[in-house]
């Protein structure tokens, strides 16, 4: 089998308009997964809501890599 290796990174940027950056995103190299989240600019808690995305998504990815693993 072929190893893979990964460098990666991630950066955000509030762009023009925003006074605050509502955008998230998670990795996890060694499962292969990567997550951007582009936070809902102009509505309330719009940050929340992408911290809300990525916590529900990191954990379904945890727990489906614990049932693969039993």
């Amino acid at each position: 089998m072929t190893e893979l290796s990964l460098n990666c990174g991630a950066a955000t940027d509030i762009g023009l308009v925003r006074d605050h950056n509502e955008d998230r995103y998670w990795m996890d190299p060694p499962r292969g997964a990567f997550l951007v989240v582009d936070g809902v600019g102009g509505q309330a808690a719009g940050e929340r809501a992408a911290e809300v995305a990525v916590a529900a998504i990191r954990e379904e990815i945890g727990a489906r890599s614990h049932r693969g693993r039993q």
